[in-house]
């Protein structure tokens, strides 16, 4: 998202069958937090066979990932709702995972 020159890059899951609640996604801009909105034009569905068109246009996120600038389509760490994550280590290799249930 945002700056090219960037080390990392943000990119962001979309609500969806596992991942259903809404988590607001906020960037810090001049020292301040800002609510980045939901924009379906930030996904691109082509692959994956869902109509993006019937999806609503408030869908919402579901968490985000980072990405090294030099290889943008692995992660380096994700993070889906308030019970998901995952980190790969030194090697590039997921080494850290983690799933909370909420009873």
């Amino acid at each position: 998202m945002g700056n090219d020159s960037a080390r990392f890059r943000t990119s962001f899951f979309h609500r969806g069958l596992f991942f259903k609640d809404h988590v607001h996604m906020y960037e810090v801009v001049d020292g301040k937090a800002q609510e980045i909105a939901y924009d379906p034009a930030m996904f691109d569905l082509a692959k994956s066979g869902v109509n993006g068109s019937t999806l609503p246009a408030d869908l919402g996120f579901a968490g985000f990932r980072l990405s090294s600038h030099l290889d943008p389509e692995r992660d380096i760490a994700a993070f889906l709702g308030a019970s998901y994550f995952r980190a790969v280590g030194s090697e590039m290799q997921y080494g850290l995972s983690a799933r909370g249930f909420v009873d």
